[in-house]
Formats: structure tokens, sequence, C-alpha cells
């Protein structure tokens, strides 16, 4: 097949985050569960203003008070380094990191901490290596500050925009549609309590997925095509969102469009962020892992506004029945033009699928009080730098679609044990 590609040039895109950890705290009276972590526990609410000397027991009022504290003492790190922060109490700043609280986030089991359940949001930043350094800087703030648990009920959602514009039906449809053939795949690359989740369901339970019948274990390749016929048949944005709302369970997307909407308020529709968000990356605060999934998350946008949609159209046909075994998300990541990412989760992949059979063979179950270190995975799997607009378009067209026709080729079978030995798509195409 000829490749073919688009020479439309990449839109200014933006991008945020919410990042939703616990964060340990001890009482001044009390013992240091880990003495030997130098990261800050105690002292971050007792301070500022005595506490009850008594277990929380999930006490509302005591928990709410300490969460209070706890985000007046991360505004405070923050601002300390230089880093623009608000809490919900100061004024609306809109370049500065939100710091916040989470009603969803769950204390970890065990342990003698007193816990906060934060939810921090970025301000909205250019995709840019600025914009990347920033989000690495905080959380390497964070991480090297205090102790955090990232435990099932967290989670980190990435935010994709056009500056202040909402998306075109076009790009928006070719995204959709991307997502809607390779959802199995990219499921890949998240645990399996991120994969269909009252905060981040599949497709399976939107309008399409509930017309089409795909619900429970019904996982019809041929009604997956008939979703895609119906997909690329859309001829507005406004299409596209009733196919991908909440449906029958009313549960938010992974994939979540309801930022999209066009509001009548026109207060209402300028002040609301025009955002796709990806909500179903398990929480994590190593800058690293970040970096890599807003790198993806952008990317697919990107694709989906340079390629020429005959070519997509092709492509995802002469795909979407494939087995998980047959095309993986290494092989999905490569052919829309991220090769970097494509090596960082197939290694990923790999070393998770090691370390499942570790704890199978001692019969072990992870901690859920694990604190998560403040070290990351830099030093092995580095971020190269954001490449401009003109170097997009060049990567796009050397690489977009390698695939197509060379399912034997070393690019093909390079990472497809490692794709495999993931099971975190349950209700997919296998």
């Amino acid at each position: 097949m000829t490749n073919q590609h688009s020479s439309a040039r990449p839109p200014n895109l933006t991008f945020g985050l919410e990042i939703e950890f616990a964060l340990a705290t001890t009482f001044f009276d009390r013992g240091d569960p880990h003495q030997q972590d130098s990261r800050q526990a105690s002292g971050i609410h007792d301070e500022l203003a005595p506490l009850p000397r008594i277990n929380t027991n999930g006490n509302a009022s005591i928990c709410n008070r300490i969460e209070k504290k706890a985000i007046k003492h991360i505004v405070a790190t923050l601002r300390s380094v230089g880093v623009r922060a608000r809490s919900p109490k100061d004024s609306l700043e809109i370049d500065a990191w939100y710091i916040t609280t989470d009603s969803t986030i769950e204390d970890p089991t065990g342990g003698d901490y007193a816990w906060a359940a934060i939810e921090i949001n970025s301000p909205p930043l250019y995709f840019s290596n600025s914009g990347i350094d920033q989000v690495q800087t905080v959380c390497r703030i964070l991480t090297s500050r205090y102790r955090i648990n990232c435990n099932e009920s967290c989670g980190l959602h990435i935010h994709v925009g056009r500056e202040r514009k909402n998306f075109d039906a076009v790009p928006l449809r070719n995204l959709m549609a991307l997502l809607w053939s390779f959802e199995g795949q990219l499921d890949m690359i998240h645990p399996l309590h991120r994969v269909d989740g009252d905060f981040c369901a599949n497709f399976a339970g939107c309008t399409l997925g509930y017309q089409l019948g795909i619900l429970g274990e019904d996982d019809s390749r041929e009604k997956w095509k008939q979703g895609l016929d119906e997909i690329l048949r859309t001829k507005s944005r406004k299409d596209l969102l009733d196919l991908f709302s909440g449906g029958c369970r009313g549960h938010r997307l992974s994939y979540y469009l309801g930022n999209l909407i066009d509001y009548k308020d026109p207060g209402a529709d300028a002040c609301q962020k025009k955002t796709v968000e990806y909500r179903q990356h398990e929480a994590t605060l190593d800058p690293i892992r970040i970096g890599h999934w807003i790198r993806t998350c952008i990317g697919l946008v990107e694709f989906a506004h340079t390629v020429d949609t005959p070519v997509l159209k092709a492509f995802l046909y002469a795909r979407i029945e494939d087995d998980l075994s047959d095309f993986s998300v290494v092989n999905v990541l490569k052919a829309v033009g991220l090769p970097v990412q494509a090596r960082y989760y197939g290694l990923r992949l790999l070393k998770e699928k090691l370390e499942r059979e570790r704890l199978e063979e001692k019969e072990q179950e992870p901690s859920d009080t694990k604190l998560d270190p403040s070290s990351s995975e830099e030093e092995y799997h580095p971020i190269p730098r954001v490449p401009n607009a003109n170097e997009i378009i060049a990567q796009n067209q050397q690489r977009r679609f390698e695939l197509w026709d060379s399912d034997t080729s070393e690019a093909s079978s390079e990472f497809m044990e490692i794709s495999l030995g993931n099971s975190a798509s349950t209700t997919r195409r296998e």
C-alpha cells in the first residue's frame, strides 16, 4: 500500500492534568511508622493548629481539618520554590496549580497515619518542553517532600485541548474512530482496576455501545465494526458527543468528551475547558510515567489532526478485527508515530509480567499501604524533547502506518511477546 499523509499543520495543543493521591501525616504525640524515611509526615497539620489526639477513624470533621491543613502546607511548599499554587480559599489564578481534595479517594488500609485525600490540578499548559518540565518539577517536589500513597481509588487524568478553541468535527471523528478501534490495545497499558471502572468506563457502556448491544461479555467483532461505521458517518461534533455520552450506566468514559459540549449560556461556554479527557491511567507522581502518558495522549490527538481521513478509514477497517496478538498496543503506538512510547510501554509490560509471575510464585499480594518512592524511572526511560510542528509533520510522513504491510517485520515482532503478557483487556477482542 502506498502511504498517504496529510501535510496539515498540527494545532497548538494544550494539556492539563489531575493527580489524586493520599498524603500521609502523623500526630505530634505519635511515633513515626517509617522513621528512616526523611520525607515529612509530622508537623503538616500540628504545626498550624493542634488537632484532637485521637485516631480519626474516618471522622469526617477531623479528616476535613487534616485535609485543609495539608492543602495549605502543599501550597506553601510549592510557592516556596517558585511554583504558583492556590487552594480553594484563594482567588482564581488560571496559571496556578490548584490544590484541593476529592471525596472518592480512600485511605490505604493499615499503617499508623492520618491520611489526607488530595487532588492536584495543573494550570493549562502548552505542549512544550517547558510545559512538561513544569509537571515533572512539581512531581519531584511532592515526592521528595511528602510521603504519598497512590492506591486503587486514585487516578491520573490528562486533558488535551486546542487552547480555548473547541475541536472541529473531522479531527474529533478521526480521534474517536481510532480510540474505538484500538481501545482494547490501549487498555493493555493500564492495570485491571482502571479498565472499565465507575469513573473510567469503556466504550461498551456508552450510548453507541449500548445501541449495538456490546455489554458484559458480548464482544462481537462485527458489532465493533458496525460501531466504526456509525462513527465515520457522523457529520458534526454533536453527533459524536451523542454517540459517546454515558449511555445506560451514566458513568464517565475513559475517553470523556463532556467538556466539548456547547452550552447556550455564553458565560459558561467561555469559562469551560474545551478538552478531551483521558481518565484511565492509574495515579502516579513518577514524572517519567506521567511524561510518557502525556506524550501518548497528545500524540493521538496530533495524529487525528494530520492524518488523511480516507487513509485512516482504510487502516482501521483493515485492523479492527485483529486479535490483540495480531496487532498489539506496541504496534498501534508505532503506527501513529510514537515509537519512543511504543518501546517504553513494551518494556513496562514485560516488567509487569515478570513481577506478576514472581508474586504468583510466592502467593503474595501487592501492599496497599506502600509509600511511593521519591525516585523515578528517569535514568532508564528519558523523555525526548518536544518536537516543533514541522518536525511532527516530518515524523508523521516517515513513521506512520509503517506496519501496514509488514506484519513479520522486526518492528512488528520485537515487542509482540511483551505486549501479550498483560491481561488487562478482559472485555475486548481476544
